[in-house]
């Protein structure tokens, strides 16, 4: 047996909704793994009680990976906890042979003066004074915040927002570069005046460092697919689901917590919520929202003429169609049709009126004004060209069945796949079988800023595997060494009628100015 980690989790977590210290073995015999758990869990008992410390909550649990076990417990001082959590893993894998020793060597830290960082780092809303907005998901968390934060700055709001691209404050950049962990939702805090903080939460954030906030007023998940496998212990689509389940279980108690009901795990979420669960969906007739209803629950869905309609028990409110709202392209966005209706519901548990609702939701654009390398359009010389950051398999099928519907007359559709380097090699090959069973042309592009671990033209073994399993030869398959050159050179070969969407996550920043200049804008 071997120590794994021993980390220091400063917010809600996977295992307590406190901060906690997570010690996990790996190596851990199948036979022996419930008697490891329990003495971890003995010893670090022991630990605290011998050094005159209270006993915090603990936790044990059997990871997603085979012969990993983990133990957590609640902390006040990062060095103390840190410490005991080592030790005491050490002395139950035979590292360490003195405990008392060891509660010595615990008795000298607390003896010593605090760091500034001593303590968990995490905000406790209830002392920020406003409204907190979390928002989680695999797919669409991003353009879900933006929407929020938008519809509040438009109502005169001065709105705080944490994204995968920066922090911004009443949608002006504060700091660039992925803030969607716990110190971009500390920076919104610290901002002065703010009136409404929208923080989309990712799940590597919760995962290295736990939510970066105890709780939250309202709080959207928006699915749940596979995604980043293999990364930080998280092996399974169903570990993934308890990770997103943080933001559910952290809600305030009377809160809203919206939940995709069109997506069973996000729908498993209605019975581990602390707050209220208000279901969206965009199928006609889905039989889970409406015994939801039936049984007084509240919802919002999506109506065969493309009504947004609240329901709140069995009274029901339509507060707006799909052709109010540009972000979806008349309802062709389907992915961006869910975004909005959860983002709806949020608003709604926020005490939004309708009215000002409707409004704001027809003043968002898909622009790169307002939602950057989200489902930008350019029309160049009659053919369509997408830009989306769609990263994944999921994504990529969304990002296809919407760009489809721009195919006019003989036209093509072509598709840039791709995706950053830590997603493993199945999860690669994938995105590339799916754009060949899908699009007219694809083309493979390598990474050169997301490597993430990979060396260059690494990612292209996977793609064309991928591309190869489809086994749909009479689609061309081209290559090229990344998404700027790709996009750039596809376009030229382009005739009207024709569409190109693009996976763009490295240079869309580029893409999109340069496709500004030369074509028209579609909104």
């Amino acid at each position: 047996m071997r120590i794994e980690e021993v980390r220091d989790l400063d917010g809600p977590n996977l295992f307590l909704a406190q901060p906690a210290v997570k010690v996990e073995i790996a190596e851990v015999p199948e036979e022996s793994a419930a008697a490891i758990m329990l003495q971890l869990a003995e010893c670090v008992e022991r630990l605290h009680e011998a050094t005159g410390q209270g006993i915090p909550p603990i936790v044990s649990t059997e990871m997603d990976r085979a012969g990993h076990i983990a133990v957590a417990f609640g902390w006040q001082r990062r060095a103390y906890a840190r410490s005991l959590g080592t030790w005491a893993a050490q002395l139950v894998i035979g590292e360490r042979d003195d405990e008392d020793a060891v509660v010595i060597d615990l008795n000298a830290i607390l003896d010593q003066p605090a760091d500034s960082d001593d303590a968990p780092l995490v905000v406790k809303t209830a002392n920020a004074g406003i409204p907190v907005i979390a928002i989680t998901g695999t797919n669409g968390k991003t353009t879900t915040s933006r929407l929020i934060a938008y519809v509040l700055r438009h109502l005169g709001h001065k709105v705080g927002l944490t994204s995968s691209t920066g922090v911004y404050v009443n949608g002006e950049p504060v700091i660039r570069g992925d803030y969607s962990g716990p110190s971009g939702a500390r920076r919104v805090f610290a901002e002065p005046g703010v009136e409404y903080a929208v923080l989309e939460t990712a799940r590597g954030g919760m995962l290295l460092r736990g939510c970066g906030y105890d709780a939250s007023d309202v709080a959207v998940i928006t699915n749940v697919t596979e995604d980043h496998m293999g990364l930080h212990g998280i092996t399974t689509i169903e570990g993934l689901a308890r990770v997103k389940a943080i933001i559910a279980r952290s809600v305030k108690p009377g809160g809203f917590c919206v939940l995709n009901a069109d997506d069973s795990f996000t729908l498993a979420m209605t019975e581990q919520t602390s707050g209220v669960p208000v279901l969206f969906t965009r199928k006609i007739n889905n039989p889970d929202v409406a015994s939801h209803c039936a049984a007084g629950g509240k919802a919002i869905t999506l109506a065969e003429n493309g009504d947004f309609v609240w329901h709140d028990g069995s009274e029901t409110t339509v507060v707006t169609n799909v052709v109010d709202i540009p972000m979806t392209f008349n309802g062709r966005a389907t992915h961006q049709v869910e975004n909005a209706l959860g983002a709806t519901a949020a608003l709604i548990g926020l005490g939004i009126s309708f009215d000002d609702i409707k409004s704001g939701l027809a003043a968002f654009k898909s622009s790169a004004e307002e939602s950057l390398g989200r489902l930008n359009l350019f029309e160049i010389n009659g053919a369509t060209v997408i830009i989306d950051f769609a990263h994944n398999e999921a994504g990529l099928v969304h990002l296809l069945n919407f760009g489809r519907s721009f195919v006019k007359d003989d036209g093509q559709l072509v598709t840039i796949v791709g995706t950053a380097g830590d997603r493993d090699d199945d999860a690669v090959a994938a995105i590339a079988k799916t754009g060949v069973e899908m699009a007219d042309k694809v083309v493979l592009k390598d990474s050169h800023k997301f490597l993430r671990g990979r060396n260059p033209g690494e990612m292209m073994v996977p793609l064309r595997a991928g591309a190869a399993a489809a086994n749909r030869p009479e689609v061309e398959v081209v290559e090229y060494p990344d998404e700027l050159v790709a996009t750039l050179t596809e376009v030229e070969a382009l005739k009207s009628g024709d569409v190109l969407a693009v996976m763009a996550q490295e240079d869309y920043e580029e893409l999109i100015a340069k496709l500004t200049e030369r074509g028209k804008v579609l909104v």
